[in-house]
């Protein structure tokens, strides 16, 4: 087998929804009005350049279970339609293993990585089965070869 040079991208914690101090005026509340490439609009040709692109979304695109006006409900959540934005912005693999893929619930959670799979984004996730930190890997063909990524999750 001839040895062939992948070129990977990876980001840190992807937040497409509302901060604690800013819930109703941060990330989520500017992005749901804007076109689905917006928020990945200065980067998308650079990842695109990548064989893969990695990131960790750090919040949940569900509305299950969203309770209007409620601060703690309203934070740290975004929607399904952002899942086209993250595809769009080229992200073919993301991590799921933080502590806040679960804040809103098992059917938010679940409906999040359903529809970031229905979309041919690989998710990496946390066995919840497993307590404390958990070293989490997926295998991937890419192009010819086989490529391997890890997830890391050390919340206690």
């Amino acid at each position: 087998m001839s040895e062939r040079s992948v070129l990977l991208h990876a980001v840190g914690d992807i937040m497409l929804g509302d901060h604690p101090l800013n819930a109703g005026r941060g990330a989520h509340s500017a992005f749901r009005s804007q076109p689905a490439g917006y928020p990945f609009a200065h980067v998308a040709s650079t990842l695109a350049r990548a064989d893969l692109a990695f990131g960790n979304l750090e919040c949940t695109l569900s509305e299950h279970g969203l309770r209007p006006g409620d601060h703690h409900s309203m934070q740290l959540r975004g929607q399904l339609s952002y899942v086209e934005s993250l595809r769009q912005g080229g992200f073919g693999v993301l991590c799921m293993a933080n502590n806040h893929s679960m804040q809103h619930g098992r059917d938010s959670f679940i409906e999040t990585v359903d529809a970031l799979r229905n979309a041919a984004v690989i998710t990496v996730l946390k066995d919840p089965k497993s307590h404390g930190s958990a070293l989490l890997r997926f295998d991937i063909a890419l192009n010819a070869g086989e490529r391997r990524a890890i997830g890391w999750n050390a919340t206690l």
